[in-house]
């Protein structure tokens, strides 16, 4: 039925957000790595990528 249609949308469309926010992380923390490698400072790098400077 269209109402199962609909749910089923609306859960993958949930779902491939999630999973876009999993990889842009994961991104992040490798472009992280990589600057560390080159000696850019922590707080350089959080700026840069968004994640914490942990």
């Amino acid at each position: 039925s269209q109402d199962e249609l609909d749910v089923w949308v609306e859960f993958l469309s949930q779902r491939r957000q999630i999973y876009k926010e999993k990889i842009d992380k994961a991104e992040g923390i490798k472009v992280a790595n990589n600057l560390l490698i080159l000696g850019v400072s922590v707080d350089a790098i959080s700026s840069i990528t968004g994640l914490p400077a942990e």
